[in-house]
């Protein structure tokens, strides 16, 4: 029999030494992200969801928290600090509240249904905490109606479900161009327009970081990039915004709901000075435009580059 100090820990023993060697206790399994919100959910039950958003006019983040009682505001961040952790939040300039339909304990338990129903038509379905909604991927449009008559059947409110399909590799359902003016004069600010349309017939969910989505970059007609509106420096320029470890970034989503040719625009200007500071010189410059979606992977959507002549 094993003494009683080493029951329920690995021995392995070592036959070059003979030594009788413990492993370590196995480290505590981290939680997953629904874990974590049942548990922002048991300690405020009100709790419906939350995102957030960079914006221009704080330098920062706004981060909103779905409630259906807006009066449980303090409790209900604290309560997610308690649970994500105080860092969670250390980006965030402003709370705002927003009135919850659902609480995310019902969103889950209906979520809970659909699943049990293994519904054919269903490719997967998430509580989404950015929308207070449930969002279901369905495998073909015209199939919607059916599922909808399903879904009330087992108490599922319509109003509850955004609709949506799978987007296809490379998301050709999106169509996305860049209007650059063919030419500038030197040290004349200089405005880019990344534009997204859905081209398909139907409704997109589209999951976009919380951080700003988009990207521009201007390069030298050798490819060497001089700008970009986010990225970070070192003895060059890297322009991705979404490489730093920011822990609202690498936890939240900014979800965009398009409607067939619903449009989005981002815009940037740019002063031709360089990441350096200095201003850029005459010459010919290639502009590029970046659309950022998350999805199993971040997706980098490209635009086409477009010429942009500096007199």
């Amino acid at each position: 029999m094993l003494p009683r100090l080493l029951i329920g820990v690995l021995v392995v023993s070592s036959l070059m030494t003979g030594c009788t060697l413990l492993s370590p206790p196995l480290p505590p399994k981290e939680k997953t992200e629904e874990e974590l919100l049942l548990e922002v959910a048991k300690r405020v039950p009100e709790f419906g969801g939350m995102s957030s958003q960079f914006e221009e006019d704080v330098h920062g983040y706004s981060f909103y928290i779905y409630l259906l009682d807006p009066a449980k505001g303090a409790e209900a961040e604290a309560a997610i600090e308690a649970t994500f952790g105080k860092d969670f939040l250390r980006l965030v300039k402003r709370v705002q509240i927003l009135q919850a339909q659902y609480s995310f304990s019902q969103l889950w338990q209906w979520r809970g249904r659909i699943a049990e129903q293994k519904i054919a038509e269903v490719n997967r379905v998430i509580a989404d905490i950015t929308t207070n909604r449930l969002v279901v991927w369905i495998k073909r449009s015209e199939t919607q109606q059916s599922i909808e008559q399903e879904l009330e059947r087992l108490g599922i409110p319509r109003e509850a479900v955004i609709f949506t399909i799978e987007l296809s590799p490379q998301y050709p359902e999106l169509e996305r161009w860049l209007e650059v003016p063919s030419e500038a004069r030197v040290g004349e600010r200089v405005t880019f327009k990344l534009r997204i349309k859905n081209v398909s017939q139907h409704t997109l969910y589209l999951p976009l970081p919380a951080a700003p989505p988009y990207n521009f970059s201007v390069s030298k007609s050798d490819g060497t990039v001089v700008w970009c509106l986010a990225g970070i420096v070192t003895d060059k320029i890297l322009c991705d915004r979404w490489s730093s470890d920011n822990s609202l970034h690498n936890h939240l989503l900014k979800p965009v709901i398009l409607e067939p040719a619903g449009e989005l625009e981002f815009t940037a200007a740019w002063d031709q000075h360089d990441y350096n500071g200095n201003p850029v010189l005459p010459g010919s410059y290639k502009v590029h435009g970046t659309l950022v979606v998350k999805s199993w992977w971040d997706e980098r959507l490209e635009t086409e580059p477009r010429l942009l002549i500096i007199k």
